[in-house]
Parts: C-alpha cells; structure tokens; sequence
C-alpha cells in the first residue's frame, strides 16, 4: 500500500486509527496518549482525535522514518512533570 496513509485509511466506516484511539481512551492506565503525525496528515489525524474530546490525546509532530517519529514522542514525554506508563505500539 505504498503512498497510502494507513492510519487513515477506512475500515469498517471509520478511520484505522480510530480503533487506537477508542482502546487507549477505554484503558484508565494511560493518563495521556501521544499520536505522531507527519505533515501530510496532522490535520486529518487531529480532526480524527477531535471526533472524541479527548483531552488526553496529543497529536504531535512525527519524523521522517519510524524511529524518527518515536522520538519525537519520547522528547515530548521527557518534557513532562511525570512519568507515564508507556508503551510502543507498532500497528501496522
């Protein structure tokens, strides 16, 4: 599926993503979700996000690659007061 962006891709009526989403919104672990996005979808993935008024969700800037991307997840975790429970997803 080269060129086409899964997380956003449709599965059974709703963005791929969503599913991610509506598990860790259902799981009192977490205290915060973080999405990487790359320019090219940050503000469908935010409209996405935006569906659930979710405050615990956090679109953030990803990178070129993957590793790029989880960085840029774990410098925005550093920055807070707290450590949260986490966890590297790999979906797809």
């Amino acid at each position: 599926m080269s060129g086409v962006d899964k997380m956003i891709i449709p599965v059974a009526g709703k963005p791929l993503i969503s599913f991610s989403i509506e598990a860790f919104l259902n799981c009192k672990k977490f205290d915060q979700i973080f999405i990487t996005a790359n320019d090219s979808n940050r503000d469908e993935i935010k409209e996405i996000v935006g569906r659930y008024s979710a405050d615990k969700v956090v679109v953030i800037s990803g990178g070129v690659r993957r590793q790029d991307s989880v960085k840029c997840a774990l410098d925005m975790i550093s920055i807070q007061t707290w450590l949260p429970s986490m966890m590297a997803l790999d979906l797809l």
